[in-house]
């Protein structure tokens, strides 16, 4: 499975804009990267509008504290990253204002894998 996303939230540290992940069929990270690098993209890679998490993200929080206060917090208490040959969860967080100054209801969180 090869999916898009806006923001691939491997860390704090490693975000990567229009980020890819490629996994097998029993969930294992074989290859991430940014879209950024190539001239186009395979028909069969499955685009997501909003930032893909390695675990399940409290919307409330992210309302409260802010995107990346939220986010950080919460990657500090999971402690489970995207890295290549790691099997794990992803989850996909997505809304209409997720990106904007001040978060606004209702915010989605979707399990792909």
């Amino acid at each position: 499975m090869k999916t898009a996303v806006l923001l691939l939230y491997c860390s704090p540290q490693r975000i990567i804009p229009n980020g890819f992940i490629e996994t097998d069929a029993q969930g294992i990270v074989l290859r991430i990267g940014s879209l950024n690098q190539y001239d186009n993209e395979p028909h069969s890679t499955t685009f997501r509008n909003g930032i893909l998490l390695p675990f399940l993200p409290d919307t409330g929080q992210i309302i409260q504290e802010g995107l990346k206060k939220g986010l950080e917090r919460q990657f500090n208490a999971s402690q489970v990253e995207i890295k290549e040959g790691e099997r794990l969860s992803l989850w996909l967080l997505s809304g209409e204002n997720l990106f904007q100054k001040e978060i606004q209801p209702p915010l989605s969180v979707t399990r792909l894998l």
